[in-house]
């Protein structure tokens, strides 16, 4: 059921954790698209994006802090790690 008859419930994002062979080609991110049990339409903004081990691309293009993207553009994502990157980053959105 509804947790909040007659009010706006808040759409429900996953944290994932990705482990990636360092030197790859870009590869896919998978995150798995939020979902709204109101139903709503969702828009994405990118809030943080990954400095130190790679870049995340939107048809080749790196995303940027403030970019708002669709969930259809989420499911498309790739990470293109740095040469001899290893590490932790992280990926945020709202």
């Amino acid at each position: 059921g509804n947790p909040n008859p007659g009010g706006n419930n808040a759409p429900i994002a996953f944290d994932i954790t990705r482990t990636l062979p360092e030197d790859s080609a870009p590869i896919p991110v998978n995150v798995p698209s939020p979902t709204d049990q109101d139903g709503d339409s969702l828009t994405i903004q990118i809030t943080e994006i990954p400095s130190t081990i790679g870049e995340v691309l939107l048809n080749g293009q790196p995303l940027v802090v403030g970019q708002f993207i669709t969930l259809a553009q989420l499911a498309q994502l790739q990470f293109r790690p740095l040469p001899n990157a290893n590490g932790i980053d992280d990926l945020a959105y709202i």
